[in-house]
C-alpha cells in the first residue's frame, strides 16, 4: 500500500537532512497517514486512509457527502472520483435530494452570532409595533410651542 492520502492525493515528498556543517542528505518526508472512517447518508461506512487535514477539510464542508459533491473531481484521486461519480449517481437517483449541493451546516461561533443577529433583526419590528401601540393608549403629549419671534425695534433718536 503506498503512502498516499485516498481522497487528496497527498503523497511522499523528498528533501535534505542538513547537518550543522551543511553537508545534505537525501531524505523522505512521509504524510502523516490516519485510518479513517466516514458515515455518508449514501454511501453508508467508508474507511479510507487520509491526511488530518483531509479530515479537517471534510468536517469543515459538512461531512464526506458534501465534500465528495462540492470538490472538483481534478482535486480528487481516482478512488475518491470513483467515490464521486458513485455518489452523484445515488443522489440523482434519490427524489428526495437535491443533486446539485446539499447545505452545509456547520456550528462555528460566527454562524451563531449571524443567526442571534437575525433573530433580533426579526424581532425588531415586532418590537417597535409595541412600542408604537404602547404610546398610541397614553395621551399625547402637548405640542411645544414655538420661541416668539423678536420685534424689530428702531434705535430712538
Amino acid at each position: 500500500m503506498s503512502k498516499k492520502c485516498s481522497l487528496k492525493g497527498t503523497s511522499t515528498q523528498f528533501g535534505n537532512n542538513v547537518s550543522h556543517s551543511h553537508r545534505k542528505t537525501r531524505r523522505r518526508f512521509l504524510p502523516n497517514l490516519q485510518s479513517a472512517t466516514f458515515i455518508s447518508k449514501f454511501l453508508g461506512k467508508i474507511s479510507l486512509s487520509v491526511t488530518p487535514r483531509t479530515i479537517r477539510t471534510v468536517d469543515f464542508k459538512g461531512g464526506i457527502d458534501n465534500f465528495l459533491l462540492n470538490t472538483k473531481a481534478k482535486n480528487l484521486t481516482e478512488e475518491g472520483q470513483k467515490l464521486r461519480r458513485k455518489l452523484k449517481k445515488l443522489v440523482a437517483a434519490n427524489d428526495n435530494a437535491k443533486p446539485a449541493k446539499i447545505e452545509i451546516k456547520r456550528k462555528k461561533v460566527t454562524s451563531a452570532r449571524k443567526e442571534i443577529v437575525a433573530l433580533v433583526k426579526k424581532s425588531a419590528p415586532a418590537k417597535k409595533e409595541a412600542a408604537q401601540k404602547a404610546t398610541a393608549k397614553k395621551e399625547p403629549a402637548p405640542a411645544k410651542k414655538a420661541p416668539a419671534a423678536k420685534k424689530e425695534t428702531t434705535p430712538a433718536k
